[in-house]
């Protein structure tokens, strides 16, 4: 006897019921009615009535029921001896630990229901300059709607097979200041920001480790000029706010102004400071600003991630945010210092001098701004007039050799207000930038050699 299936039942059994008691034959569907199947989330499938990833389930590796072997792991969906990538063995699966919910910084680190894993944290919301998208079967995840391939301009929008996603629209090739990266684990291709993308800071596929932001395609706990490092919210990635002009973090890290404030200068008030400029709802230095060089929306990024003067900046800068107190020679400060001057084998034609203070700064041009630019590249020393000013690389510190760059005349000195940067000589004299030299309060000191 034929018996019709519902839409969603798998198997039935039909058996005929006879009660001769009655005189009468009842014909009657048993037991095994399947229930309506799961919704998964994008990426799984059922398996034995649960959702699964068959690309890292090592039950159900590659398709359900097909198990790894004891001792192997599940990599893409293929049985290996080892994870490819950049992923993690978590209990045989290769996972991504960047963006897994359910092991999300580490193996069984899992977040709470309705949070999302983002550069290794879990959080409620996701960073700057990304979008909360949600996939098929209900999960979320934070995506960068720029360069994301599978969500190019908004969430669910896939870029064709050879395409990738570049300023929200899908190309051929990437925009000016993109790097094209390929798929990780065989995935889409896609244009990364390099110069600020903590999953590909400096190179497709380099992450920052918790905690750390990327800067100028540096992994750094330190943040550009006149910039601040707050932590993520509710447990998220830490990012850079403008402590200046930020609405939500004006002065300090989560000081929120009230409607119908706006942040200026570090305050609330109810309109700008002058020299300052009001961007939306935010009153902006368009001297130093690098999402507003110059104009209200004007970003720099690519090879000129820093704004300097109202001009977004090219060449090799040193950028580091320094906290008052005393500067040991192995901090973090002191090592990008000498990661500039390694890095100063060319020639140049200009040198800076800003910081948070003074975001113009002093300028050096010509032949002179080569030869200071050069001799803190090899550790000499060297004084030269430019600019109208004095300017001198030498050593200061309290042991061995660490360059000094003043514009102040002299080396070694107490200027107030002066233009000096040592971060190396191990002491609480490590420069300023229009104010005190010798135990300054935290600011930015920038130098640029282009």
């Amino acid at each position: 006897m034929n018996q019709n299936r519902s839409m969603w039942a798998v198997a039935t059994k039909c058996t005929f019921a006879a009660l001769t008691a009655l005189g009468l034959v009842v014909v009657g569907c048993l037991g095994d009615v399947s229930t309506p199947p799961k919704t998964c989330a994008k990426g799984e499938s059922v398996c034995d009535n649960a959702c699964v990833d068959t690309a890292t389930s090592p039950k159900n590796c590659g398709a359900c029921g097909s198990a790894c072997a004891a001792g192997l792991v599940c990599s893409a969906g293929a049985c290996a001896l080892e994870c490819a990538g950049k992923s993690t063995n978590c209990a045989s699966a290769c996972v991504d630990t960047n963006v897994d919910p359910k092991n999300c910084g580490g193996c069984e680190k899992a977040c709470a229901a309705g949070q999302i894993c983002s550069a290794g944290a879990c959080s409620a919301q996701c960073p700057a300059a990304q979008t909360l998208c949600l996939a098929d079967g209900g999960a979320v995840s934070c995506v960068t709607t720029q360069t994301d391939s599978a969500n190019c301009g908004a969430c669910g929008a896939k870029c064709d097979a050879g395409k990738v996603c570049s300023g929200g629209k899908c190309a051929d090739n990437c925009g000016a200041g993109a790097t094209f990266c390929p798929g990780q684990d065989g995935g889409a291709p896609f244009c990364a920001q390099t110069g600020g993308d903590n999953a590909n800071c400096g190179a497709c596929g380099k992450a920052c480790a918790a905690g750390l932001v990327c800067v100028a395609g540096s992994c750094t706990g330190n943040c550009g000029a006149g910039e601040l490092l707050c932590p993520g919210q509710d447990a998220g990635a830490p990012y850079c706010a403008i402590p200046a002009s930020d609405n939500e973090n004006c002065g300090a890290c989560g000081s929120v102004c009230k409607t119908g404030t706006v942040c200026s200068a570090g305050k609330c008030v109810s309109q700008c400071s002058p020299g300052l400029t009001t961007c939306g709802q935010q009153c902006l230095d368009l001297q130093s600003d690098r999402d507003n060089c110059g104009s209200c929306g004007a970003k720099c990024g690519g090879n000129a991630p820093y704004c300097v003067g109202g001009s977004c900046g090219a060449g090799l800068i040193y950028q580091q945010t320094i906290p008052s107190g005393s500067l040991p020679t192995s901090s973090a400060q002191c090592q990008a210092w000498h990661t500039f001057q390694a890095s100063l084998t060319g020639s140049y034609s200009t040198v800076v001098l800003s910081g948070s203070n003074d975001p113009v700064g002093v300028t050096c041009t010509g032949n002179a701004a080569n030869q200071i630019c050069q001799a803190l590249h090899n550790n000499t020393v060297v004084s030269v007039a430019c600019g109208g000013k004095t300017w001198n690389v030498g050593n200061c510190a309290v042991s061995g050799y660490e360059s000094e760059l003043s514009a102040d005349g002299s080396t070694c000195s107490c200027d107030n207000p002066g233009y000096i940067a040592r971060p190396c000589i191990g002491n609480d004299n490590w420069g300023g930038i229009k104010g005190a030299t010798c135990q300054p309060p935290q600011q930015t000191i920038t130098v640029q050699c282009k």
